[in-house]
Order: C-alpha cells, then sequence, then structure tokens
C-alpha cells in the first residue's frame, strides 16, 4: 500500500497469519432403579474443552517513514464442568404420599492465558541505520473456580 503525502511517500507493506483449535466433549452416565415401592435416580456429567489461537503479523514501511512492527499474540483457553445428582424416593403408606430426598453438586474451573508481545523498530530513512526500538511484552493468566 502506498500512502502520498506534500512531504514524501511512504510504503507499506503487512503480513499476518492465524491458526485456531477448539475441541469439546461432553460424557453423561445415568442410573435409574425401581422396586416395590422404592426408586433411585443418579447421574454424572461432566464436559471440558479448550481452545487455542495464535496470530503473528508484521508489517514494514519504508519511504518518508521507515520502521518495522512485529506483532506476536498467543491464546489459551480451557474449561471443566461436573455435575452430579442423586435421589432417592419412597412411597408411603397413605395413598398418594411419597418422601423424597435429592442432592445435587457441581464444579466448574475456567483457565484463561493470552501473551501479547511486539516490538517496533525505528530506522533513518535515508540511511537506513537503526535509531531505537520499543517492545512490549505482556501475560495475562486468569483462573476461576465455583462450587455448588
Amino acid at each position: 500500500m502506498e500512502t502520498v503525502n506534500p512531504l514524501g511517500t511512504i510504503f507499506n507493506r503487512s503480513e499476518n497469519e492465524t491458526k485456531n483449535k477448539s475441541n469439546n466433549h461432553n460424557l453423561y452416565l445415568s442410573l435409574q432403579s425401581q422396586y416395590a415401592d422404592n426408586s433411585i435416580l443418579g447421574n454424572i456429567s461432566n464436559t471440558f474443552g479448550g481452545n487455542t489461537g495464535n496470530n503473528l503479523s508484521s508489517s514494514a514501511q519504508s519511504g518518508l517513514i521507515k520502521q518495522n512492527l512485529n506483532i506476536l499474540s498467543l491464546s489459551e483457553a480451557s474449561n471443566s464442568n461436573i455435575y452430579a445428582g442423586f435421589n432417592l424416593s419412597r412411597r408411603l403408606n397413605k395413598k398418594g404420599r411419597m418422601a423424597s430426598l435429592g442432592i445435587t453438586s457441581s464444579t466448574a474451573n475456567t483457565h484463561n492465558a493470552s501473551q501479547l508481545n511486539n516490538q517496533i523498530g525505528y530506522f533513518n530513512p535515508s540511511t537506513g541505520e537503526a535509531l531505537k526500538d520499543s517492545i512490549l511484552n505482556q501475560l495475562v493468566d486468569t483462573r476461576n473456580r465455583s462450587l455448588s
């Protein structure tokens, strides 16, 4: 790409490469039993998965302004959820009456991490000599857990 202004021309060249991957899995198990006046129901479920992403981009300017920009961005996320439930029921002697006991539990975990690396190189437009660099490295790591 070319930008023309009264002071001169700036030439821009940019490249970008992105890769993403996702996977998710589910597991469910249920057991039910009924005999005489009693019934039992139990179930467990589990879901887990993750995502990854990579992005690499570079940009170069020449002409009136000469600089290079390189950006590397990485991200990763994972999650898991577990649920368990149990229910016990019994018919009582009086018609239409029933006693029931139920217990449930669940947990969820998430983990997100991202990293960003930026590097800008500034050059003298006439000689091509390196003048200065600007570097940014950033890492964010987040973890959450809930129980109920």
